[in-house]
């Protein structure tokens, strides 16, 4: 058979014939130790890997290529198996080789599990990993961590999976430092449309909330006794909230009626005579049905 590439084990500047030695004996995967198959690959920590060509072939536009390469025909080189050794480790190649061998893969603990076989399917270019890594974004794993799923599908140009992503961040403040490390990662354009996603929601709400002479629907002004009712410190209350939690489902939950801002709304500044003021005692419904309906109104993905 041709040879690929065969390069020399890796060789240590103080001990040479030991490092040699480690290499030549480090055991093979249990999956891939067939003696049938031709190609033996190196993890960067030393596990091998046996996989026929043919699988290599036709499931790596990396390795395809690979194989079209002038092959070595030095006599001096008497070897039945081509050797390739790899920048990655067996944590990353024993399940990346196991997805395009159709084998059973190990239960993904992390995302940083995730995003290093995906570098390494990216980097041999293998559609079908891509493919079933894809596939995974709807899962709890990744959608626990919505920032750092937005940013995969954001830096992939997986577009589908961007807007669901970007539509489970707004349970989070994008702004905190601790997001910031994240962010960076997402590629400009897609980052730009995140924030815009954020801050319309924050902007439109404040538009629908505080109206000139109401707010929330409601008149600021009593038509029975002429009153004004302070009402802008529930709207800031009401602002940070979703700026905290641009989802707004926590205003949905009504714990805004156990607010000191709410009370203050409620209670002081209606109608001195609030027994025979009819808008007074609509007040707490007509705020739940505006904010449901409002929240509703808002754009939720990119």
């Amino acid at each position: 058979m041709s040879k690929i590439m065969n390069p020399e084990p890796p060789r240590s500047s103080n001990n040479s014939a030991t490092t040699s030695c480690a290499v030549q004996f480090n055991p093979y995967d249990p999956a891939f130790a067939e003696t049938d198959a031709n190609i033996v690959l190196h993890s960067s920590n030393g596990t091998k890997y046996r996989i026929p060509s043919f699988t290599l072939r036709t499931t790596s536009g990396f390795f395809r290529d690979m194989m079209t390469l002038p092959q070595c025909n030095d006599p001096s080189l008497n070897r039945d198996d081509d050797y390739i050794i790899l920048g990655e480790t067996s944590k990353v190649l024993g399940t990346l080789f196991r997805m395009i061998s159709g084998f059973e893969t190990p239960r993904w603990a992390s995302i940083d599990e995730v995003e290093d076989v995906l570098a390494a399917a990216r980097k041999y270019d293998m559609p079908g990993p891509l493919a079933a890594i894809r596939s995974m974004t709807v899962t709890p794993l990744f959608i626990g961590e919505p920032l750092r799923l937005y940013a995969i599908a954001a830096q992939q140009g997986w577009e589908e999976e961007a807007k669901e992503a970007s539509r489970h961040t707004l349970r989070l403040c994008i702004y905190d430092a601790e997001h910031a490390s994240t962010l960076q990662r997402v590629p400009s354009p897609y980052l730009l449309r995140l924030f815009a996603l954020h801050r319309t929601r924050h902007d439109q709400f404040r538009a629908l909330s505080a109206r000139e002479g109401g707010c929330f629907g409601l008149k600021a002004r009593c038509d029975y006794c002429g009153g004004c009712q302070d009402w802008l410190p529930l709207v800031h209350r009401m602002m940070l909230e979703m700026d905290r939690r641009p989802l707004g489902d926590t205003l949905l939950g009504r714990q805004w009626m156990e607010w000191q801002e709410t009370k203050s709304f409620l209670y002081n500044g209606t109608c001195k005579q609030r027994e025979r003021c009819v808008e007074y005692n609509l007040h707490e419904p007509k705020i739940a049905a505006f904010l449901d309906n409002s929240l509703k109104s808002l754009p939720s993905t990119i």
